[in-house]
């Protein structure tokens, strides 16, 4: 099993016209980030490892990337998992069913200027969110971080601009292995950010640490620029679908059978 670092950066989703080429189809709203975002819209990138594709000689692996391109191609621009293949070459990347049903999380909580239960209380809120989409998952708190396969940490502040990260490790497979979620309390320049800031902020990085992408469309969530805490209807159907597909490659199609 092997996983390196990779730091994706907001660049990075200029690739979305890339690989939308792959499902015939293109992103219908802006790429992007705007300009001197105030803290409610701080751009909030994901960083991920890359993880190795399978064996295309493997009748299984090619079955399962045909099934799951179909799925792919048939809810079009509904969803935005094309982004997630240009981050992990071409493999889905979730969760597994077993670890889905009880991810264990632990709040890592320090003595730091600004921070109040309540925060505490947003993140909570978050997962219970992405919870009740009926996803098949489930949330275990747990006090321990070592033996934690989620943990949520906050920051004062980032040093550049960003209020949130999630990153990821995950198995060749595309397995979700592991995810660090650091919040910060306040924006670049030191002003403290809202509720509604922090709310936005943990629903998108608890996204992320569930394997979801970057939206290309500014009224989801998972827009790179966060407005609003509300996971949005193509939020919903992107992660509905996402764990519907079995991690693995879909590079892969299955092979012609005209002459």
């Amino acid at each position: 099993m092997r996983s390196r670092t990779l730091t994706l950066s907001l660049a990075a989703l200029v690739i979305f016209l890339v690989a939308d080429r792959l499902f015939r189809r293109h992103p219908a709203g802006m790429v992007g980030v705007a300009s001197a975002p105030s803290p409610a819209r701080a751009p909030l990138p994901a960083r991920t490892d890359p993880a190795v594709f399978g064996n295309p000689s493997d009748p299984s692996s090619v079955a399962r990337a045909a099934e799951s391109r179909a799925l792919l191609e048939a809810a079009g621009s509904s969803v935005y998992l094309s982004a997630m293949f240009s981050e992990t070459d071409s493999v889905i990347r979730r969760w597994s069913d077993a670890d889905a049903d009880h991810l264990r999380i632990a709040f890592a909580v320090e003595d730091l200027p600004g921070w109040t239960s309540e925060d505490q209380n947003i993140a909570r809120t978050a997962l219970t969110e992405w919870e009740r989409l009926g996803l098949g998952v489930r949330f275990t708190e747990v006090l321990d971080t070592t033996g934690a396969q989620i943990v949520v940490r906050w920051l004062p502040r980032f040093s550049f601009d960003r209020t949130g990260q999630a990153d990821l490790k995950w198995s060749d497979q595309g397995h979700i292995r592991h995810a660090m979620i650091e919040l910060a309390l306040a924006d670049q320049d030191g002003r403290p950010l809202p509720a509604d800031a922090k709310r936005a902020v943990a629903l998108h990085e608890v996204g992320h640490a569930l394997g979801l992408p970057h939206s290309d469309r500014a009224d989801d969530l998972m827009y790179p620029t966060t407005r609003w805490p509300v996971i949005s209807a193509r939020d919903s159907a992107t992660i509905r679908l996402l764990y519907r597909l079995p991690p693995s490659s879909i590079k892969w199609s299955a092979p012609s059978l005209s002459p």
